[in-house]
């Protein structure tokens, strides 16, 4: 969801009225007396900032989480008659299936709720008739826009349906460089907690760990946490919910909680297997699932399939007739390699011994076989032993005669026991995929993803938990596979271009 900041007099929502903003405020250093101007309907003095006695500001005297609603929900709580402490609100997250990350009173625990907007219903209505000046609201409307401003100039409160929630706090304390001047009036120490936001739209809470005046406080807000915007929520002392510092209260709190949740991700299986045939294996590897058909040449035979007899294209419907035809047993078939429009292969292609397209060296070219070199060769020599190899180690080491099978294509996902370094761990881009290795017995191990991967989670497979040290990418998007009565979804006429199928 897009998160959009709306400024001071909320142009998005239109809410609020523009008042003594200013356009050249100074940023704040650490150091810097706050600067000395007033916020709302108050007259604006000229800016006047003074180098002070330089004041180091820690996060030990502060407690703050920062909440991306990207990933992260904001709700109010114990609006009700029912209060729960933090350590109930803990455990209803967890029956939810969601994580209480923090919490806070929405404003003093002694105090009157006021102005309290929650899912489209007003719980309770402004404190007075008449606001103070310098009362503040924070909000967050039902299309996820976040806003902050002065309660005095939100006129929706008729329109609760609106919003998701609207919270009325203590003084707006700052706004894009104007200070409320309780700031440098008001030097008393008191235990505080604010709200603010930061120009990318996150959230930010922000809690005193010992007693503190308003000027440490924006100044933690502001210079260390980047805030545009800050709300005083309360000015006495109360608990909160953190569950990294895993801090939390037992006692009931009279007031509403502000509390942030995110969902509980399911932490991927490492490692699992199911067997589905002598031959063949469902893997599921940090949470993606594979089909996995392992097979040696001693035992099983091994054949690609392009033309037909008839000048047609194989597919996997009729590549199992052709093998049930032969009264041999079909194991496994998926598509082995890059093809051109008219489905012929665009690289070495050797059949049973004779090499029906030439090793293709052009190194410039549309798709995956020329952008992320090096690519490669699945290769059976003429005495059965298989090998995933480079191109250019292909031409050094093989002569047409030694070779008895071979399919030409690209990039190698891993190389002689090292990743592509063309591939990026965290990559976007996803496809259901299908490659081929030869794992450290010499047994020919085929893959597809049931699941799409990225190029890099599909090399660690073969490469961590395969154990193939050289592994070869056939094809992606287009991938499918079939083995008899196991794989019936797939569209077995769909052409595919060069087909290597396993039997016996």
């Amino acid at each position: 969801m897009k998160i959009y900041i709306i400024l001071f007099h909320f142009l998005v929502l239109s809410l609020f009225s523009c008042k003594g903003q200013n356009n050249n405020a100074k940023q704040l250093k650490p150091g810097d007396t706050i600067i000395k101007k007033d916020i709302g309907r108050i007259k604006i003095d000229s800016v006047t900032t003074k180098s002070a006695k330089k004041e180091t500001i820690t996060n030990q005297d502060f407690v703050s989480y920062t909440v991306d609603t990207r990933t992260k929900s904001i709700t109010i709580t114990n609006t009700g008659k029912t209060k729960l402490n933090y350590n109930q609100h803990l455990q209803k997250a967890k029956e939810q299936n969601q994580e209480l990350v923090f919490a806070l009173p929405v404003t003093n625990t002694k105090g009157k709720t006021g102005l309290l907007i929650k899912n489209g219903k007003l719980i309770s209505p402004r404190k007075n008739k008449i606001d103070s000046l310098f009362t503040g609201v924070f909000l967050i409307n039902n299309k996820g826009q976040i806003g902050m401003g002065l309660l005095s100039d939100f006129q929706d409160e008729k329109n609760p349906k609106n919003y998701k929630f609207v919270s009325e706090g203590g003084a707006f304390l700052f706004n894009n460089g104007d200070v409320n001047s309780i700031v440098t009036k008001d030097s008393k120490k008191r235990y505080l907690s604010a709200v603010g936001v930061t120009n990318n739209g996150a959230i930010v809470f922000g809690v005193s760990k010992k007693e503190s005046t308003y000027d440490e406080l924006l100044k933690f807000m502001v210079t260390q946490k980047k805030c545009t915007r800050v709300l005083l929520l309360n000015n006495e002392k109360s608990s909160y919910f953190s569950a990294s510092e895993k801090k939390y209260s037992t006692q009931e709190t009279n007031a509403p909680l502000f509390i942030v949740t995110q969902k509980i991700e399911e932490k991927p299986v490492e490692y699992a297997e199911e067997t589905l045939t002598k031959n063949l294996k469902r893997i599921t590897y940090l949470g993606k699932h594979y089909i996995v058909c392992t097979v040696t040449t001693k035992n099983q035979n091994v054949e690609l399939f392009n033309q037909n007899k008839q000048g047609g294209v194989y597919n996997l419907q009729t590549v199992n007739k052709e093998i049930n035809s032969r009264k041999k047993t079909h194991i496994f078939s998926m598509n082995a390699g890059m093809y051109d429009k008219q489905y012929n292969p665009i690289g070495l292609y050797v059949a049973n011994g004779k090499e029906y397209h030439p090793v293709n060296l052009q190194k410039q070219g549309y798709g995956n076989f020329y952008s992320l070199p090096p690519n490669g060769i699945f290769v059976i020599d003429s005495k059965g032993k298989p090998e995933v190899i480079s191109t250019q180690a292909f031409i050094k080491k093989y002569k047409p005669s030694m070779v008895k099978l071979a399919t030409q294509s690209g990039p190698m996902m891993v190389i002689n026991g090292k990743f592509n370094k063309a591939f990026n761990e965290g990559s976007s881009n996803l496809n259901i995929r299908n490659g081929i290795g030869v794992d450290e017995n010499g047994n020919i191990v085929a893959v597809i993803s049931e699941d799409e991967v990225n190029f890099y989670e599909f090399s660690a497979l073969f490469k961590e938990k395969l154990k193939c040290n050289n592994a070869l990418y056939l094809d992606g998007v287009v991938s499918q596979w079939y083995a008899p009565k196991l794989q019936e979804k797939t569209n077995s006429q769909y052409k595919l271009g060069t087909i290597i199928t396993f039997f016996q």
